[in-house]
């Protein structure tokens, strides 16, 4: 079938008919982009939608307790899933489980002292490295041959910049590992400790919070990043904005780069197409889980504030048995509460530094996109 219309399409362009089956060759093509699109943006819809507003609960009966409502389907397991011991200690690893996943087995950074090998030890960086030779030097080196073009000026420094802050963020994980991982245990610590059923209900509050934040940001940069790849690979923003666009430059990749070598070459080209695909999505995805780490360790520290907060309460109320010593129940809680302030106070001098030049970077992007739109309203 497909060789058929291989060979219509051969007849057609040398009939003289090109413009006609190109003109329906772009509305298929346009037609399977936008089913593409709406099944997967269809999922992410659905999956927000069931887990904050699932249309199967009946808001005006009581279900059955022996029911699971609060999961994306509503359904029957053999257990609570609120109070079984089993659950309570999956919360932790659901906590950190899209974080890790993306930080370790992807960019390899995460904090983990069990790491062993060179390849383990040295494959952040050597990420970061791929990150600054593959996509930024080369897209640097190519904006002195368009630098009269403001327009694609603007566009190439917006996303560079989110690349020169995943480095970033690849630098500090590596070098500040040892703080990060004292963070993991603290909190693996946390979550083993003896604790009441309102002290566990806080956690695994904390603990789904961090849960929801990671998968919707992975969902969110898995679909970026896909997006991203279809659109730059079929409609080129950048190389579209370049008039008469110098020969040195390499147009027809993902991104538009000056390269030292020639990627007419088949081979040349498919390495080089894959190294800055694969480039582009491990910066989208340090950027990204990054900043999800660092929300799930604040979560963490504010919930172990609010017990903190509990444990107290229950002392001036007088809730405890006789036989328990106040002084060193107080004396207990002091002790938590300065070790979380040290802990917070090591978190803020980690990553105070780059968490202010994204804002910074964030306000030159709003710029820079305002910018685009403003030129883009003018010119329509």
């Amino acid at each position: 079938m497909f060789n058929e219309i291989s060979n219509d399409w051969n007849r057609s362009v040398a009939a003289g008919y090109y413009h006609i089956i190109k003109k329906y060759a772009n509305i298929s093509r346009n037609m399977s982009f936008s089913t593409f699109l709406m099944v997967w943006s269809g999922c992410t819809v659905a999956t927000v939608a069931q887990k904050y507003s699932n249309m199967e609960i009946d808001k005006k009966n009581t279900p059955d307790p022996r029911l699971t409502i609060d999961l994306v389907w509503v359904s029957y397991v053999p257990y609570n899933v609120h109070t079984s011991r089993t659950i309570f200690i999956i919360h932790w690893i659901l906590q950190c489980k899209w974080a890790k996943f993306n930080l370790k087995y992807l960019v390899g950074v995460w904090p983990d002292k069990k790491n062993s090998g060179v390849l383990q030890i040295y494959r952040g960086p050597i990420n970061g490295l791929l990150i600054i030779f593959i996509v930024l030097i080369p897209r640097f080196m190519a904006l002195s041959f368009y630098w009269d073009n403001i327009d694609v000026v603007i566009y190439s420094t917006t996303t560079n910049i989110t690349f020169i802050m995943a480095v970033l963020k690849i630098t500090v994980l590596y070098l500040k590992k040892e703080v990060f991982v004292k963070f993991l245990d603290s909190m693996v610590s946390d979550w083993n400790n003896s604790m009441t059923k309102n002290e566990k209900n806080l956690m695994i509050e904390s603990a789904i919070k961090s849960h929801n934040i990671s998968i919707t940001s992975t969902i969110l940069t898995y679909l970026s990043c896909l997006l991203a790849t279809i659109v730059q690979t079929w409609y080129n923003l950048e190389s579209k904005q370049i008039i008469d666009p110098d020969p040195r430059l390499t147009t027809n990749l993902i991104w538009v780069v000056f390269l030292l070598y020639d990627t007419s070459s088949r081979i040349n080209f498919i390495v080089t197409w894959l190294l800055q695909l694969y480039a582009s999505a491990i910066g989208a995805v340090v950027y990204v889980s990054f900043d999800t780490l660092i929300i799930i360790i604040v979560l963490h520290i504010c919930a172990q504030l609010k017990i903190i907060q509990l444990r107290i309460k229950k002392l001036y109320d007088n809730e405890y048995s006789k036989n328990i010593d106040i002084t060193m129940k107080l004396i207990e809680n002091v002790k938590k509460h300065i070790q979380l302030n040290r802990f917070a106070k090591k978190c803020e001098n980690c990553c105070n530094i780059v968490l202010l030049l994204q804002l910074i970077t964030w306000y030159f992007t709003f710029c820079f996109q305002g910018y685009a739109l403003v030129e883009a309203s003018h010119l329509n």
